[in-house]
C-alpha cells in the first residue's frame, strides 16, 4: 500500500520531506507537477540551504546542482544528450519537465543522463524547470564551444532574458571566435569571478575594467600594463604577459599611492624579474621569515609565505617568490594584507 504523502497536512508533509535526501526531494518535484508544486509551495528547501546551480554549455552540456548535507558538500549531475543515442539495453525512466517528458537514465548515485532531439533546447528545459522548483537562479555559467554547440550567443541571449546577471562566468576553448568572446562578454554580466581562456590574435583589444572578486585570464598577451592598471578587482591572475619590469613598477607606485583598494592578491608571468629595475623609487624593506606563514586568499585558497619584500601605506603588500635558486623568477606574486580571513601583517 502507498503512503499517502501529497495528502499529509504542511506540517508533517514538511517535517517528514526534510528528513529525506536532497537528491530524493529532486526526483519528489519529478513525479507530477502536484508533487512538484506541493515541494515548492510548503518552501521544503530552505534559504538557509539553497544549492547552487551551474549551466555548463560544451562537449559535455549539463546542469551541476551542488548543496550541503550532513555528509558535506555534494553534487547532483543532469546531463542533456542527443536522443540518437540513448540506449536501448537498459531500463529508461520517463520524467516530467514542466509537461514535457523526456527519457532519463541514471548512470550512477549522483548522475543523471537527459535525452533531447536538441542539447540546447534540453539544456534549457532543465534549468527552467530546475531553477523555478528549487526558486533559485543560474549561479555559474560555463561556456566550452564545440563543434556540436558551436556558437554560444544564443544561450547567452536566453539566460540573461530570465536574469539581470551570474555570479561567475567561465568561457574556454579554441572554438570560440573573438567575436564571440566580445559579444559574450558584452552582453553578460558577471558579479564576482570571471574566468576567460581563449585563444585571441595579438592584435585583439578589449577593455577590462570589471570590478569583481577574481579575474582569471590565459592566452591574454594582448593585455598591456593599463589594463592591469584600470583592474579593481580582489583576485587577478594572470597566466602569460608581456609586462617589462618597468611596467610593474608603475603597477607597484599605483598601489603604493592609493590605486586598487580591493586588491588582495595578484600573480602573473612577466619578463624576469630584476629587482631593482622593479622596486626603482619605492621605499620597502626585505622580510626574512623563520617560518613560512599562511595568507588565506579566499575560502578555497590558501597558501604560504616564506622571505618577501614589503611596502607599506594604509595596508602592507608583500611582493613573494622574486627570485629562485636557479635565477631571476618570471613569475610575479604580491599579496596584500589583511588577507581574506582578517589575518593582518606581522613579521
Amino acid at each position: 500500500m502507498a503512503f499517502p504523502l501529497l495528502c499529509l497536512p504542511s506540517v508533517a508533509f514538511r517535517i517528514i520531506v526534510r528528513l529525506i535526501d536532497f537528491d530524493e526531494i529532486i526526483k519528489l518535484g519529478f513525479c507530477s507537477e502536484k508533487s512538484k508544486s506541493r515541494v515548492k509551495h510548503e518552501r521544503v528547501v530552505q534559504s538557509s540551504r539553497k544549492p547552487i546551480l551551474t549551466m555548463c554549455l560544451g562537449r559535455y552540456s549539463c546542469i551541476l546542482i551542488q548543496y550541503l548535507n550532513d555528509d558535506g558538500p555534494q553534487s547532483l549531475d543532469f546531463y542533456s544528450i542527443d536522443l540518437s543515442t540513448l540506449p536501448s539495453n537498459q531500463t529508461i525512466q520517463y520524467w516530467s519537465f514542466n509537461k514535457i517528458r523526456a527519457p532519463v537514465l541514471k548512470t550512477s548515485v549522483c548522475t543523471y543522463q537527459t535525452y533531447w532531439e536538441n542539447q540546447l533546447v534540453g539544456l534549457q528545459t532543465l534549468v527552467s524547470y530546475l531553477t523555478d522548483f528549487l526558486n533559485i537562479q543560474v549561479h555559474r555559467l560555463s561556456i566550452s564551444p564545440t563543434s556540436q554547440i558551436s556558437d554560444p550567443r544564443n544561450a547567452i541571449d536566453w539566460l540573461m532574458s530570465r536574469q539581470s546577471s551570474v555570479h561567475g562566468l567561465q568561457l574556454e576553448g579554441k572554438c570560440c571566435d573573438e567575436s564571440e568572446l566580445h559579444y559574450v562578454l558584452d552582453k553578460c554580466k558577471v558579479t564576482d569571478k570571471l574566468y576567460l581562456s581563449v585563444p585571441t590574435r595579438d592584435s585583439f583589444q578589449r577593455n577590462i575594467t570589471v570590478q569583481l572578486n577574481t579575474i582569471i585570464l590565459h592566452y591574454t598577451l594582448w593585455l598591456t600594463i593599463d589594463h592591469l592598471l584600470s583592474m579593481n578587482s580582489c583576485v587577478i591572475v594572470i597566466n602569460e604577459t608581456r609586462f617589462t619590469n618597468q611596467d610593474m613598477n608603475r603597477f607597484l607606485k599605483s598601489w603604493a599611492n592609493g590605486g586598487h583598494p580591493r586588491l588582495r592578491t595578484v600573480e602573473l608571468q612577466m619578463e624576469p624579474i630584476q629587482f631593482e629595475e622593479l622596486t626603482d623609487g619605492l621605499d620597502g624593506d626585505i622580510v626574512r621569515r623563520r617560518e613560512e606563514r599562511p595568507y588565506v586568499v579566499s575560502e578555497e585558497d590558501t597558501f604560504r609565505i616564506g622571505d618577501s619584500w614589503d611596502i607599506q601605506r594604509d595596508q602592507v603588500a608583500s611582493i613573494v617568490k622574486y627570485g629562485t635558486e636557479f635565477g631571476a623568477s618570471k613569475m610575479f606574486s604580491m599579496v596584500v594584507w589583511p588577507d581574506f580571513d582578517g589575518n593582518r601583517y606581522d613579521l
